[in-house]
């Protein structure tokens, strides 16, 4: 059974994800402006991946753990700094 990890390179830490977690990562990556942060609400980025708020929000939370992702909240809209010292990898179990 293959599963997937997120890595952040630059801590080297690593956790297990699925294709939400790097589908969610790509959609912030691709969202990075000139100044590096991106003010937005939960429910937008939900809807860019097409998941659901709680899900966006629990994989948020798990990729700020592991300093993938910096958020700082202003009212309802988060600034969100992606870390793009990140890959993700496979292996079989």
């Amino acid at each position: 059974m293959n599963k997937l990890y997120l890595l952040n390179e630059s801590t080297h830490h690593q956790i297990e994800c699925n294709t939400i977690c790097q589908r969610l990562y790509q959609h912030l990556a691709s969202l990075i402006r000139e100044h590096g942060k991106i003010r937005s609400t939960v429910k937008h980025i939900a809807d860019g991946v097409g998941i659901s708020e709680s899900g966006a929000r629990y994989w948020l939370l798990i990729m700020k753990d592991a300093a993938v992702v910096t958020m700082e909240r202003h009212g309802k809209y988060y600034d969100i700094t992606v870390n793009e010292a990140v890959s993700f990898i496979t292996t079989t179990n």
